[in-house]
């Protein structure tokens, strides 16, 4: 059975476009793109949805209407089904959630109309998808209103990763010599707290580690003064500092030992999977969704204390290979690719569809 989809996508860049278009691509089913470009994220969920219901009136009155529509984080699902209403008639509404106004850190205190917003659009679909089983959890533990009919929609499909050109098996042999070569991959935001992964990094120097670090995290504009700060406090340890293409952020991939970070959040980690994919020890948190991407790993992850033990003691090891931990690790994460999370969500959109 062939399924009609209209997927919407307010922030349709970085992860969330990674993940509308790897799914597009791997899916059996016909699945159209309503996007918006990937800025002023308060915009959308505030103001934006009555220019996203236009694109999606427009498109309906197309190419016909759609057997469900699936509707991306930093969208009014609720305001969106509105306004449709007379377009989309009664077929299955789905709200995919890659993050979540309430429990991010930044935002649960300051923006308590996003939270209703978000949980009003919740409340709306007929369908919740979550990305983690650790973002679902916390978010029915966390939010003030009832949740058992949430409860009862929601499901967690976790986010597809593309692992194509990623794999302990195109890393160079043997280890090239020299220092423990580290990576930071994630975004050079406040959220994923990269000064705090510098001065661990600084400390570990400190005390005689010997390493190399890739700062490899996309980065705003705004943040390139924290960024130079951290190359001139940890000199010239820093192999490559700021946006990476594809490319090279392979070539960084697969020439790392371990990769480190000590967000304050995460609610799945597709920078972590590539990593784990390529080989990496992750020097990640025993916390947040991390355990659950390592499953009986976990002995791998570090408390937040230990960070700078952990780092000086994976530089005084002398790595040849990978570890069997570590190569049982990067085939178990390939369960995050396409090819097999795909399939789930056709599954899933099937079912409703009938």
């Amino acid at each position: 059975m062939s399924v009609d989809v209209l997927l919407v996508v307010p922030w349709y860049g970085g992860s969330h476009r990674g993940w509308a278009d790897g799914w597009q691509a791997h899916s059996r089913h016909e699945i159209t793109l309503v996007t918006t470009p990937p800025e002023r994220w308060r915009h959308h969920m505030l103001a934006g949805t009555a220019e996203l219901a236009g694109m999606v009136r427009e498109q309906i009155a197309t190419a016909g209407r759609p057997d469900v529509l699936v509707v991306s984080s930093l969208t009014d699902v609720a305001a969106l089904v509105g306004l449709c209403r007379h377009s989309i008639g009664d077929i299955a509404v789905v709200a995919y959630q890659h993050e979540s106004q309430l429990l991010h850190p930044s935002h649960r205190d300051n923006n308590h109309a996003l939270v209703e917003i978000e949980w009003r659009s919740l409340a709306a679909a007929d369908r919740v998808w979550f990305n983690s089983e650790y973002h679902l959890g916390r978010y029915l533990a966390t939010c003030p209103h009832p949740t058992r009919i949430l409860a009862e929609r929601s499901t967690v499909l976790p986010v597809g990763v593309d692992l194509s050109n990623i794999g302990l098996w195109l890393r160079p042999s043997p280890r090239r010599p020299g220092p423990t070569r580290l990576i930071f991959n994630q975004r050079w935001d406040a959220d994923k707290r990269p000064e705090r992964v510098v001065a661990a990094l600084a400390n570990a120097a400190a005390a005689g580690a010997d390493f190399e670090i890739a700062l490899a995290g996309g980065q705003p504009a705004h943040d390139l003064r924290a960024l130079n700060r951290a190359c001139e406090r940890l000199g010239s340890r820093v192999i490559h500092a700021g946006y990476a293409d594809r490319a090279t952020y392979l070539d960084l991939l697969h020439n790392s030992d371990a990769v480190v970070g000590d967000p304050a959040h995460e609610f799945f980690g597709v920078a972590a999977v590539e990593a784990m994919a390529a080989g990496c020890t992750p020097l990640l948190p025993r916390d947040l969704s991390y355990p659950e991407l390592v499953g009986d790993k976990s002995h791998l992850l570090h408390e937040s204390h230990d960070l700078i033990p952990r780092l000086i003691d994976l530089c005084s090891e002398a790595v040849s290979e990978p570890s069997q931990d570590l190569a049982e690790l990067a085939r178990e994460v390939r369960r995050f690719e396409w090819a097999r999370i795909a399939p789930m969500y056709d599954t899933a959109l099937a079912e409703l569809a009938r």
